[in-house]
């Protein structure tokens, strides 16, 4: 069920914590409650407001210069508004990044920084401190694979049906590609396109199609035809093994199962 309010925008944010007291961002703020899978989300952050630092978005790797909204006076709001998925691949010249087969792993304080700059950009007033969700440090960690540049790699042996990666507890939703599109280009730019590499659009039940982005090393996972995790079906956040997996394999899953239609967000 659903509070009276308007849901115009929305970032849900699922967290390592407890599945009952998940957290919605909404901008602009309002106090809702949504039913997704029968699970009440709420929009009250029981946060007290964290004084944003500058130096919280500012990294010593000059491969995260910044071409950004928030710095880039060339760009105006009404020019990057209308911009397509491929627009804002142009912008941040993510073509040539994509050549760089040495991208870096992220570290905890840089999905501290994709986390944060969700509150950066003003989509949330108050939102919780970002964690870490250490349980997938027992399933998985990304590496350099031999011909696809990053990649995740199972922690330890699987069988065949056992949960691998749960996107319920490390995932990114976004219901309107507006908003979505002022969070990309808040970025810096390498940053920037990680995350429209990342993203996908699927179906979560009771959302309906939303643009997700994974906030830990699933993020990492490549496409293979002959995959070995994969999803009950393509509503699902939970990947299970499809075979027995062997302790330091790379995972992969089949990229198909989900229909990334940027037209559903007028990202065409």
């Amino acid at each position: 069920m659903m509070k009276h309010g308007t849901l115009a925008s929305i970032a849900v944010v699922l967290t390592a914590s407890a599945i009952s007291s998940e957290y919605l961002i909404t901008h602009p703020v309002n106090t809702i409650t949504i039913t997704p899978n029968d699970i009440i989300v709420e929009a009250a952050f029981p946060y007290e407001k964290e004084v944003l630092d500058s130096t919280m978005f500012t990294y010593d790797n000059d491969t995260y210069s910044s071409s950004s909204i928030i710095d880039d006076d060339t760009t105006t709001e009404s020019e990057w508004e209308s911009y397509t998925f491929l627009d804002m691949h142009d912008h941040f010249n993510c073509r040539e990044y994509a050549k760089n087969a040495s991208k870096p792993l992220y570290t905890i304080d840089m999905w501290k920084r994709l986390w944060e700059n969700l509150a950066f950009v003003n989509q949330a007033e108050d939102m919780p401190s970002f964690t870490l969700d250490e349980a997938h440090l027992e399933n998985y960690y990304s590496g350099y694979t031999e011909t696809k540049g990053r990649g995740t790699y199972a922690m330890r042996n699987f069988t065949k049906g056992e949960l691998v990666h749960d996107g319920t507890v490390s995932t990114l939703f976004w219901n309107d590609g507006l908003l979505w599109k002022e969070y990309v280009m808040s970025l810096p730019d390498h940053m920037a396109c990680d995350v429209l590499e990342w993203t996908w659009i699927q179906e979560v039940k009771g959302y309906g199609h939303l643009l997700c982005l994974n906030m830990n090393d699933a993020a990492f996972l490549n496409h293979d035809d002959d995959f070995n995790i994969a999803p009950k079906d393509n509503t699902s956040l939970e990947f299970y093994a499809v075979r027995d997996i062997t302790e330091g394999e790379e995972l992969t899953y089949d990229y198909d199962i989900y229909d990334t239609d940027w037209d559903l967000f007028d990202l065409r």
